[in-house]
């Protein structure tokens, strides 16, 4: 089964939950705005949701005959989200198999919730967040098989990026062939033992999760308080 993949983006708001579910679900879907929210559940310091954006495209065609006619084509654009309520202000939205761009979702965020709201993009620290999913009761056996980095060499004067793929354990492996390489984790694919099956995973520093649908909801919560305790510091 493929695997989800899921985008963190930050954002700064002084609304409550209730408050903020109540403005998301004044601006709910309908085929004249294009696009719009659905909420599906409000928790006590979480929100999920679904993004639903239309895009219509007319086509002009003329057939053999001479004869023209207007083709009009329908496509969707839809996603589901967590907003979860962090400390001082702060929430964090997970976007779950959304589009490369997210441009129309968070300008209508801001226009909907609070022109004064603010987003910024989440920089995973990959290796505080494997420790946090290795040390889990829940996770086990968790080995990295894949990393990628990027780091100097001969004293500063290059860089280099490397791809470094292992039956063991790659971030060790890593560390060991090149001792002298001060590498910047850029990306790292593992492999995990949950409920006695195999499962696989990558993290990205660029903050990117991709795990199954199903365990989604479980990492969010292995991998929320690291996030609000990191931006408390």
């Amino acid at each position: 089964m493929a695997m989800a993949k899921t985008k963190w983006i930050e954002m700064h708001l002084t609304l409550g939950v209730r408050a903020l579910a109540a403005r998301l679900g004044k601006s709910t879907f309908n085929l004249d705005s294009g696009l719009g929210f659905e909420v599906i559940d409000v928790r006590e310091k979480r929100i999920e949701a679904r993004f639903i954006e239309r895009f219509v495209q007319r086509e002009t065609l003329e057939d053999p005959f001479g004869e023209v006619s207007q083709v009009e084509s329908v496509r969707y654009n839809i996603f589901r989200f967590y907003m979860l309520a962090l400390s001082d202000g702060r929430y964090m939205i997970v976007l779950i198999d959304a589009p490369r761009s997210v441009r129309s979702f968070v300008t209508l965020l801001s226009n909907v919730i609070d022109s004064s709201m603010s987003v910024e993009a989440v920089r995973f620290d990959l290796l505080a967040l494997l420790n946090v999913l290795g040390t889990a009761q829940e996770v086990n056996n968790l080995v990295v098989r894949k990393v990628k980095a990027v780091g100097a060499i001969l004293s500063g004067q290059a860089s280099v990026r490397l791809e470094l793929q292992s039956q063991g354990d790659a971030s060790h492996d890593l560390r060991s062939a090149f001792p002298k390489f001060k590498a910047s984790i850029e990306r790292v694919s593992f492999q995990f033992i949950y409920e006695g099956g195999s499962e696989s995973g990558e993290l990205s520093a660029s903050g990117t999760l991709a795990v199954r649908e199903y365990l989604i909801e479980k990492f969010v919560a292995l991998i929320i308080p690291e996030l609000d305790l990191r931006g408390e510091r």
